[in-house]
């Protein structure tokens, strides 16, 4: 069995720090954006991947099936033996954390054990980000802020149309109503001039029944 391999780094790995940001629209099929979106190429993977050519970077070999080893052409069964594919996934994983400390403890040691350059580099990369950052949170302020104003826009041409709309129901209502009451009253002024004409023709008619035929009050006329 062989021990598991060193990492030795050469020179310590700093992002190349970017001065501008990169714009790009997205697609209507992809998205449903109405305005471009604004992507600043400063975000990058923090820590920096390592760089191989300033790095002796060991090859990591792939993971082997265990049940499926490509040395061994004869079936696995029960009992095959599988212990030199296991040993070469688990060197494979010693050397993948040992990558990932070595990464992030070359980024975490720029700043103090670092060379001028290198401090300086780090120090303009902080920089850079630092102002993306805020041109990015002002830029989100000021889409958040005409966000809120074309929703209050659109909440108070809302009320407007509702209350247009509200005015105009209460111009046919009142006008239906007001129609309802003329016809009633049309209705009742015919009905009450019949029924006063109705009064003068009965009020004829006794006036007459009493000239031929008069009231016996005293009952004499039997």
């Amino acid at each position: 069995m062989t021990t598991l391999p060193k990492l030795a780094t050469r020179q310590t790995p700093i992002a190349t720090p970017v001065t501008s940001a990169t714009s790009f629209r997205a697609s209507p099929a992809s998205s449903g954006c109405r305005s471009p979106k604004r992507v600043s190429s400063v975000y990058a993977t923090y820590p920096p991947p390592l760089d191989r050519s300033n790095t002796d970077m060991t090859v990591i070999p792939q993971r082997l099936n265990v049940l499926a080893p490509p040395t061994n052409k004869r079936r696995i069964n029960s009992f095959t033996q599988t212990s030199d594919a296991h040993y070469q996934n688990e060197q494979r994983m010693l050397l993948m954390k040992q990558r990932e400390y070595f990464r992030y403890h070359h980024a975490w040691s720029v700043p103090f054990y670092g060379t001028p350059a290198d401090r300086e580099a780090y120090r303009k990369q902080t920089r850079v980000v630092l102002k993306q950052q805020m041109h990015d949170k002002l830029s989100g302020m000021k889409h958040d802020l005409k966000e809120k104003v074309h929703e209050s826009e659109n909440a108070v041409a809302f009320d407007r149309k509702c209350l247009s709309d509200d005015f105009k129901d209460f111009e046919k209502k009142f006008t239906h109503l007001k129609q309802f009451r003329d016809e009633n009253k049309k209705l009742m002024e015919t009905i009450w001039a019949e029924k006063r004409v109705n009064k003068v023709m009965e009020d004829r008619y006794d006036r007459e029944q009493l000239q031929y035929n008069p009231v016996n009050w005293s009952c004499s006329l039997k």
